[in-house]
């Protein structure tokens, strides 16, 4: 008697080796892949597994920028009224996911310094205060509590890889009267701040901007107070060698530090004109400022309609720009994304679900799996 034929099994995913499915996972949205962790047992191990995360780490150049929003309410006092959150903007497939945040309060404290998909935390008012978070993951360090009774003065946190020890180390400077201080921390160790010496005396009496990471090294605008004829200047802190480099400018009086696409440009802002620089060079000590290309905005700008440089397309010819405007009488700040084509002089609103009406953004942000405590 003849035997019923079965149907041969059709291969699924789930046969493939997990060297394969890395491959395939690391191609995936980064919320495709927080998805995958949850179809079952094997995915979500292969996923949360250190190997995984370098790996989706390595190929992050292949995948699009992002940016990572931080809403604020500047009418809103009860801290206990606001639902507290970030915000992941695809600005291409025009999306914001809501990141909800546990750990800090995000209206008291500040994003400031990003590497490799994590973030630098901290309050700009207390120096106890500081956090290095993952935010797709929710992965949270908080650095070493001092008890110190310092109130400081403009409180920056920049946050850098160091490969030689494949961890991820915190510098923070702040002023207190006219002396300005820099400590650093390495991330996932019981280590305290250290004390770094301060390079240049005249940091005790100028501010510092939000930090950038590039090359190994990070970078702050410095902008000398009480002093408005003295132009601004770069400052670059070497992560393993602990050695710092003074950055000179050509005249320029206002300007903006930002990464895109892998370089560290200097954006000029002069009425309607935007010019643009670049920082070359492979490490500190040799970093130098080169002029790039100026472009007529076609917009006068001012203290109530200005914008920032968030990112530029790879063929450099479009700017993402973040728009800051006065609405009404009442003066209602509000903020979008426009698409700026200098050759074209066309300007392009985005348009972008989920988009609080008042946020600051961090730039060039590439959400990842790392954790802060380290690569290896």
């Amino acid at each position: 008697m003849e035997q019923p034929r079965t149907r041969p099994r059709l291969a699924s995913l789930s046969d493939f080796p997990p060297e394969v499915l890395s491959a395939i996972f690391c191609k995936l949205p980064i919320e495709s892949i927080l998805t995958c962790k949850c179809v079952c047992k094997p995915w979500n191990g292969l996923i949360e597994d250190r190997q995984f995360a370098r790996q989706h780490l390595l190929g992050e150049s292949e995948r699009a920028t992002q940016l990572l929003v931080q809403p604020y309410w500047p009418d809103q006092d009860d801290d206990d009224e606001v639902d507290h959150h970030l915000c992941l903007v695809d600005v291409d497939g025009r999306l914001s996911r809501r990141i909800p945040v546990d750990d800090f309060n995000v209206k008291r404290v500040d994003l400031m310094g990003t590497c490799h998909g994590l973030v630098a935390v901290a309050s700009t008012m207390f120096l106890d205060l500081v956090l290095v978070c993952n935010p797709v993951n929710r992965e949270t360090v908080r650095l070493p509590i001092l008890w110190s009774k310092v109130v400081p003065y403009n409180h920056r946190v920049g946050l850098g890889y160091d490969s030689s020890i494949q961890k991820y180390k915190v510098l923070r400077t702040y002023a207190e009267g006219s002396v300005r201080s820099f400590e650093s921390a390495t991330v996932g160790t019981n280590e305290l701040w250290r004390k770094i010496e301060t390079p240049y005396e005249d940091l005790g009496t100028s501010r510092v901007s939000r930090p950038v990471f590039w090359n190994g090294a990070i970078h702050w605008k410095v902008k000398p107070r009480n002093r408005p004829l003295e132009a601004p200047w770069i400052l670059a802190y070497d992560i393993i060698n602990e050695t710092f480099q003074r950055i000179h400018l050509p005249q320029i009086m206002k300007f903006e530090l930002v990464v895109v696409r892998g370089s560290l440009i200097v954006i000029e802002h002069q009425k309607e004109k935007m010019r643009v620089y670049e920082v070359k060079g492979e490490r500190v000590g040799e970093f130098e400022v080169i002029f790039v290309e100026e472009h007529d905005t076609h917009v006068t700008w001012n203290m109530y309609h200005y914008y920032n440089v968030i990112d530029r397309s790879e063929d450099k010819e479009s700017y993402l720009l973040e728009i800051t405007a006065c609405y009404g009488e009442s003066a209602d700040m509000r903020e979008h994304f426009t698409q700026f084509l200098p050759k074209l002089a066309n300007y392009s609103y985005r348009d972008i679900t989920g988009l609080p009406r008042n946020f600051t953004t961090t730039a060039n942000y590439r959400p990842s799996l790392i954790s802060p405590t380290g690569i290896n």
